[in-house]
């Protein structure tokens, strides 16, 4: 888990993230899915969870984007 600042603070408020993985994170093909959300989102930032369910495989890295949407 981590927390992303965004480039630029909203004025308001964020209303609304939505985080996804990056493909080909994993070494092997054997991974069943990954879990990608958000909390404890803020003017400036967004906390992300980034976690995998895998049967024989390791993370090479954790790439996320994320999209928030404010006013």
């Amino acid at each position: 888990n981590f927390i992303q600042t965004f480039p630029v603070a909203f004025p308001n408020e964020c209303r609304f993230v939505i985080g996804a993985q990056h493909h080909n994170v994993f070494v092997s093909q054997d991974s069943l899915g990954l879990v990608c959300a958000t909390y404890a989102r803020t003017k400036t930032s967004v906390g992300i969870i980034w976690d995998h369910v895998a049967a024989n495989s390791a993370v090479s890295s954790r790439l996320v984007s994320i999209l928030a949407i404010g006013k």
